[in-house]
């Protein structure tokens, strides 16, 4: 089962884009993860499916996503059997966040003090929006696309959320995979990391990283996901639901 999250593509005509106070309501952290919950249940209930035999995949964000539900669920067999983190942070996204921001800046030769400027504020939303769980009004409109205004109630959660404290306690085996070439996610800090904490908790994994391999973990020239990762992904899968 593959899902779309809410208010995006298949779920578009879903979103409330009229009225603010209920986008923001509509996008919360608590309904995305409702959401995965309820997802997670609509597989387990199909003809053929066995429970505590789900696994989950997840990519970039996504891979958050998992790893929030499967510490929501718990073990095995209420929560997943395996999952798989595909480009997934190794650390907060507010830390993410700084890091590209930066890098987007260095890129466009943003001058050093309007990137310092920026990284700055940047830094004081992140605390005014885990503090109220709302964007302040004067977002300069260079972080504008990063922190548009109904974005509050997600962000509230998410910004603080750390891999590795999500990692903790988790009882099913994770295949980490990370794209050597990866600009948004590299696996210095991020791949690695997962890989390290999983080695000190005692959990079931495996760390690949596919040096050609994109954010999206694409080859060079090619749109299609890198078939050595989908090869390697259901091997994990098979091997352990």
């Amino acid at each position: 089962m593959r899902c779309d999250k809410r208010g995006q593509d298949a779920n578009r005509a879903e979103l409330p884009v009229d009225d603010a106070a209920a986008l923001a309501r509509f996008g919360a952290w608590d309904n995305v993860m409702a959401d995965l919950a309820a997802e997670y249940a609509a597989l387990e209930s199909q003809p053929g499916v066995a429970r505590g035999h789900v696994g989950i995949v997840g990519h970039s964000e996504g891979g958050l996503f998992a790893l929030a539900l499967a510490q929501k669920l718990g073990a095995p067999p209420q929560g997943p059997a395996a999952l798989v983190l595909l480009s997934t942070p190794g650390q907060p996204l507010a830390d993410i966040i700084q890091t590209q921001l930066a890098a987007t800046m260095a890129r466009q030769d943003v001058p050093p003090d309007r990137q310092a400027k920026l990284l700055a504020r940047s830094h004081a939303l992140q605390i005014a929006i885990e503090a109220t769980g709302r964007v302040p009004d004067d977002v300069p409109p260079g972080l504008r696309a990063i922190y548009p205004y109904y974005i509050g109630p997600y962000l509230k959660t998410e910004l603080g959320l750390d891999p590795k404290t999500l990692l903790i306690g988790l009882r099913a085996p994770v295949l980490v995979v990370g794209g050597g070439a990866d600009p948004q996610v590299p696996p210095v800090g991020n791949a690695l990391v997962l890989d390290q904490t999983l080695a000190a908790t005692g959990t079931p994994h495996r760390l690949l990283v596919r040096p050609e391999d994109g954010h999206m973990l694409t080859r060079p020239g090619d749109r299609h996901l890198d078939p050595a990762v989908s090869k390697d992904a259901s091997a994990w899968l098979a091997a352990h639901l």
